[in-house]
């Protein structure tokens, strides 16, 4: 199964430089080992290859579950997750979902890259 998702800008970047690897989505979701996630922001895509998932309740997540989804505090986190979901309360199912990067296209025309190759 293939999704395409629009991340952050902020976290966009995090992402290609490996420092973001998980989303964290209200709800159960459907995403399964081995799915690809295509992201798109600014005309750019990247592909991920989810590698995990796990339920849990909001008021269960930790610092480390912030820290690979892209923030500094689990206290930013859920400030984020309260934007994003206003009504999500401290009960509710969240969806954590790992992934690894698998590719990287910019709209100039470049073909896509191997996670690899972004730091070159």
């Amino acid at each position: 199964m293939t999704t395409t998702l629009k991340p952050i800008g902020m976290f966009y970047v995090r992402m290609v430089v490996g420092e973001k690897t998980s989303t964290i989505r209200k709800g159960k979701r459907n995403e399964k080992v081995g799915d690809k996630l295509t992201f798109h922001v600014a005309g750019e895509e990247m592909t991920v290859e989810v590698t995990s998932t796990e339920e849990k309740e909001f008021s269960q997540l930790t610092l480390e579950d912030a820290l690979k989804d892209g923030f500094d505090t689990l206290e930013e986190l859920k400030e984020a997750m309260k934007f994003h979901y206003p009504d999500v309360e401290d009960t509710d199912t969240v969806t954590i979902i790992n992934f690894k990067l698998k590719t990287f296209t910019q709209t100039c025309g470049s073909s896509p890259r191997k996670p690899d190759s972004l730091h070159s």
